[in-house]
């Protein structure tokens, strides 16, 4: 029995180790296409070239997961942008110096300007931003023509258009911003027509399929009014979801989601169109507008939401922080006369919520005080308030219920 103790105990004895060295093994041991970062070879590599670089440590379960679709996007990205790799458990001073606090941290690199990754991290996610990178940031058109034209492709595309005569000193300002946001929008230049007044500098963005007002820049260096610019509108009014902006998205009030179906444009283009609509109206302005596409979140879609597949595409009113969101069996996202009377509903508090928030009281209270925390943290004043007045208030309770309260002498006297 010793004996067989014995081996029990070294079995589990191997078992832990064999676990322990799983966890901290590093998923990029043996060949990819990843290359590895270190502080002797970082500087001298980013400053060419197009980057993707991904702040990890080995026993990282969320850098494991994303560890496939990191070595697949470094060979399908080959010859176009470089995909590496920076081990933060031995290079920890080179990853303080890009602030890097939680494992992944994702950052792109353009001939060594810096910015960080806010794109999905899918496969896909990650090639197109790496196609997108390695292309000019800003793209020479002959007429204010093909931004309409790229527009159709993609209903939802911003499109910036800088009207400048070349070797203007405003293309380097514009070109600065471009790389800022690629992600965001599309940049595109053009000569100036004919009949344009020596020197005129239009901006203009083309979103939501029509042209909003340009701005006219003024001075050599316009880089500030660019930015300026650029920051305004480079939102679509219904932008599409994903794990990028999901955040900026859904943190300010209640999200309208449509679900749509990604490889179905007729239908999408006919749901965003009426989500463009129906926004601009005085129920449907309380509303932050967006549209996932269900074919890929599925899991998401399914299990999360409780949206059946079969469904799409559907109207979901979301808050991720509280845990809740509402839809009505009949509400398809592509129909006017279906999202009007859902939203006026909930607007009255006729429709029911559903998820975690709407039965458990937890959730709720946990919204609130993340809500009073992000107050607080935006505002001083509200934070010397309440670190004053709640201990005072504390010590006048305990003194009022002391002092309304029977005395042990005259309980004593009672008796």
């Amino acid at each position: 029995e010793l004996m067989m103790l014995h081996y029990r105990s070294i079995a589990v004895l191997l078992l832990l180790v064999s676990l322990i060295y799983i966890s901290f093994a590093d998923e990029y041991d043996g060949e990819s296409d990843v290359v590895h970062l270190d502080a002797e070879n970082f500087d001298e590599n980013i400053a060419e070239g197009v980057w993707i670089v991904k702040f990890y440590a080995p026993w990282c379960g969320h850098c494991k997961r994303l560890a496939p679709a990191w070595k697949a996007a470094a060979t399908k990205l080959k010859g176009q942008a470089n995909v590496g790799r920076v081990d933060c458990t031995v290079d920890s001073g080179l990853c303080s110096r890009y602030g890097v606090s939680g494992y992944p941290t994702l950052k792109s690199f353009v001939h060594g300007v810096v910015k960080d990754y806010t794109a999905g991290r899918q496969l896909d996610d990650i090639v197109k931003v790496g196609k997108m990178l390695s292309e000019p940031s800003v793209k020479a058109v002959e007429s204010r023509s093909a931004v309409e034209d790229l527009a159709k492709e993609d209903i939802t595309a911003v499109i910036f258009l800088l009207e400048a005569a070349e070797g203007a000193e405003i293309h380097r300002a514009y070109e600065a911003v471009a790389l800022n946001y690629f992600d965001k929008a599309r940049f595109l230049r053009v000569a100036p027509s004919d009949d344009a007044a020596p020197g005129q500098i239009k901006l203009l963005c083309f979103k939501d399929e029509s042209f909003v007002d340009f701005d006219i820049v003024k001075g050599a260096n316009g880089i500030t009014d660019v930015t300026s610019f650029v920051d305004a509108h480079w939102q679509s009014s219904t932008p599409q979801l994903d794990s990028g902006n999901f955040r900026a998205l859904t943190s300010r009030g209640t999200a309208a989601v449509a679900i749509l179906r990604g490889s179905d444009a007729a239908t999408k283009q006919k749901a965003i169109r009426a989500m463009r609509e129906i926004s601009k109206s005085s129920v449907g302005s309380h509303f932050q507008w967006s549209w996932l596409d269900g074919e890929a979140w599925t899991e998401f879609v399914t299990q999360s939401l409780g949206v059946d597949m079969k469904t799409l595409p559907r109207l979901v009113l979301w808050e991720p922080d509280a845990y809740m969101h509402w839809t009505w069996e009949n509400v398809t996202a592509d129909s006017l006369d279906s999202m009007q009377p859902f939203l006026d509903a909930f607007a009255t508090g006729n429709v029911t919520p559903q998820g975690e928030g709407a039965t458990n009281i937890f959730y709720r209270l946990r919204k609130y005080f993340f809500m009073l925390y992000a107050m607080m943290s935006e505002n001083i004043i509200t934070v010397v308030v309440v670190s004053v007045a709640f201990p005072i208030l504390l010590l006048i309770s305990c003194l009022w219920m002391c002092a309304s309260g029977p005395t042990v002498t005259e309980e004593k006297k009672k008796q």
